[in-house]
């Protein structure tokens, strides 16, 4: 397999925990225990390939939001540090996935490490339905270590969104992965973004896995004739950093960028929103 394939392969399967039993191993993988992940993915998730349920809450490792923490014991996120002055009045908090018919959003992307690089474009429309409260197609293309193009649909609802999504990814594009996971479907913006008021100055930190993750809004920021408030995350563990454009009135990222590790093996995920239709 050569160095590109094994980086892209790399970066899936670095964000399995992530994902709700996204990844299960192919034919002919080792499972030791059973649980549907391969023990090459329990090694790069950091499970235990002989326990299906590494953290012991109940709940097996692929359908665990975090396998290596029981569920009911990270801290809930506290409230914010700071409080907006007189003529700082708190802007809206971000509406996530709350979409309308007609709306539709187009990224550039880029992710780049070690002898690795992939870009891609990708839209997302969202449409009617007559089964449920909307239908989205999903569509773009990809090149550089792997290439390829997907056009997708499904229904769903704002709701169940991730979930759908989710679905859909894993089971029809799955190579497309990267190119979703940190703009329509990073899953740290329902608890530690979207419930805050979004105004520069803002702070506030929350405990990931006994770790203090810090936020903070630093400035204003502006993309396919949106603008929008600048988040910045930092998080020590794999010297993880991210930064990000919202606006309250999208319900998705206008602009991501995604880094861990130091130095030539470092990854970095970055997209931008670069045209949007409101319908």
């Amino acid at each position: 397999m050569n160095r590109r394939l094994s980086c892209f392969i790399m970066v899936i399967l670095l964000v399995a925990p992530f994902f709700s039993g996204c990844i299960s191993g192919g034919d002919g993988e080792a499972d030791s225990d059973g649980d549907g992940w391969s023990d090459e993915q329990e090694s790069i998730a950091g499970t235990d390939k002989n326990n299906p349920d590494t953290d012991g809450d109940g709940v097996w490792d692929p359908k665990d939001p975090n396998p290596l923490v029981p569920q009911g014991t990270t801290t809930p996120p506290p409230g914010p540090t700071t409080t907006p002055s007189s003529t700082q009045q708190p802007s809206k908090t971000w509406a996530l996935y709350d979409f309308n018919i007609g709306q539709q959003f187009t990224y550039s992307v880029d992710w780049e490490g070690e002898d690795f690089s992939q870009t891609g474009t990708f839209s997302i429309h969202i449409l009617n339905s007559l089964t449920n409260e909307f239908r989205v197609r999903y569509f773009g293309s990809y090149e550089g270590a792997m290439s390829g193009s997907f056009d997708t649909s499904f229904d769903t609802n704002e709701e169940n969104f991730y979930e759908d999504f989710v679905s859909s990814i894993t089971t029809s594009n799955i190579m497309a992965m990267p190119m979703f996971i940190f703009t329509v479907l990073a899953p740290w913006w329902g608890p530690y973004f979207s419930e805050y008021s979004l105004y520069v100055g803002n702070t506030w930190s929350v405990a990931v896995d006994g770790v203090t993750a810090t936020f903070e809004i630093t400035g204003s920021c502006s993309h396919a004739g949106l603008t929008g408030v600048k988040g910045e995350w930092n998080y020590s563990i794999d010297n993880m950093n991210i930064q990000t454009c919202i606006s309250p009135s999208v319900p998705l990222a206008l602009a991501t960028s995604y880094s861990f590790g130091t130095g030539s093996s470092a990854m970095v995920y970055s997209s931008e929103l670069t045209d949007y239709s409101a319908g």
